[in-house]
C-alpha cells in the first residue's frame, strides 16, 4: 500500500466529468487505477456504485475508516463523504455514476430499499458468481448509455433499478446481521442523511428533531447514546467539512461566495460559525493551504 501524496491539489474525476454526468445521466468509468491526492474528503452530489476488481484502498467514509478490496461492491448515496488514505499499486475498479436528476427518479424505486444499511457500511464482499453476474449487468448499462437521449433515460431507470435490486439481494444473502440495527443506530443514520440533504436549510437540532417528529431532548439523547457526540456537534462537523471542501476546491471564489453556497445569510455569520468550530476563520484556514491564492477576501 502507498500513502497518497496530498502536497498538490488534484481534481476528483467526478468533478472533472460532472458536466458529462449530468448531461448523459449515467456514466460508466472503467480502469480506475488510482485516486486523486486530496487532503480532504470528497462529497459527491451523485449516486455512485463502485465495483472493485483488484487491489485495495483504505479510506474514510463519513469519518469511519474502512478498506475496499477485490470483489467488493460499494453503494454510495449523494452528499456523503469519502477520503482515500492509501491505495495499492494494482488497484482497479469500475464506477457507475448517476446524475442527481436521474437519482431523483430512482429513489422512488428499489434504489432506496435498505439504504440505511449502505449508509452504515457502504460496501460488502461478493462471491465469484455474484461478481460475474454484476459484470454482465454493467455491460448492459454501458450499451444503454450509448443509446439516443430519447430512449436512454427510461431504459437507464429500469436497468439501474435491476442492478441495485440485485446488489441489495446479494447483500442480504451475504451479511448475516443485515437487519440487526438498533433504534439508536437507525436514527443516527437517518439523521446524518437528513443533515447531508438539509444542512443549507437549517443547522438547528430542533429542525431535525421535528423532521423526525421527536422532541429535541429525546432526539438528542438517541444521537448521543449511539455516538457519544451531540446532534449539534454532528451538524457542525458536516457544515465545516463542506466549508473546507468549498474553500480548498474553489480558490477563485471569495469567502462571501462560500457563505452563500452553504446557506448562511452573510459572510460574517459564516466566519463566526466556522471559527467557533475550527478555532480559526475561513480566510485563515484557506491561507494555510499550499495552493491558496495570494489575495483572498478576508473574513
Amino acid at each position: 500500500m502507498k500513502e497518497l501524496n496530498t502536497s498538490k491539489l488534484q481534481k476528483h474525476p467526478l468533478v472533472v466529468f460532472a458536466e458529462k454526468i449530468e448531461k448523459e445521466m449515467c456514466v460508466v468509468m472503467d480502469k480506475n487505477h488510482t485516486l486523486p491526492a486530496m487532503p480532504y474528503a470528497y462529497v459527491s452530489p451523485q449516486f455512485v456504485i463502485c465495483l472493485g476488481h483488484k487491489g485495495r484502498v483504505d479510506l474514510e467514509y463519513d469519518e469511519q475508516v474502512m478498506s475496499f478490496e477485490e470483489r467488493n461492491i460499494s453503494v454510495i448515496y449523494p452528499n456523503h463523504s469519502v477520503r482515500a488514505i492509501s491505495v495499492s499499486n494494482d488497484y482497479d475498479s469500475t464506477l457507475i455514476v448517476v446524475s442527481s436528476r436521474l437519482f431523483d427518479t430512482l429513489r422512488m424505486r428499489s434504489t432506496y430499499r435498505g439504504y440505511l444499511h449502505y449508509l452504515d457500511m457502504p460496501h460488502f464482499k461478493l462471491s465469484e458468481e455474484q461478481y460475474k453476474t454484476l459484470l454482465d449487468v454493467i455491460a448492459v448499462i454501458r450499451h444503454v448509455c450509448d443509446f439516443d437521449e430519447e430512449e436512454r433515460e427510461d431504459m437507464l431507470v429500469h436497468i439501474l433499478d435491476v442492478l441495485v435490486s440485485m446488489i441489495t439481494r446479494f447483500r442480504i444473502k451475504n451479511i448475516s446481521d443485515y437487519k440487526e440495527q438498533s433504534v439508536e443506530k437507525r436514527m443516527f443514520l437517518r439523521f446524518y442523511d437528513a443533515v447531508s440533504n438539509y444542512y443549507k436549510q437549517s443547522r438547528e437540532v430542533q429542525f431535525y428533531a421535528e423532521f423526525f417528529c421527536l422532541s429535541p431532548k429525546y432526539f438528542g439523547t438517541l444521537i448521543r447514546n449511539e455516538t457519544g457526540i451531540g446532534a449539534g456537534d454532528w451538524i457542525a462537523r458536516y457544515v465545516v467539512m463542506q466549508a473546507k471542501q468549498l474553500l480548498r476546491g474553489n480558490i477563485d471564489h471569495d469567502i462571501q461566495w462560500v457563505a452563500t453556497e452553504l446557506g448562511f445569510d452573510d459572510q460574517a455569520s459564516f466566519s463566526r460559525y466556522f471559527k467557533r468550530v475550527e478555532g480559526i476563520t475561513p480566510s485563515e484556514f484557506r491561507s494555510r493551504a499550499s495552493f491558496a491564492p495570494k489575495n483572498n477576501t478576508k473574513a
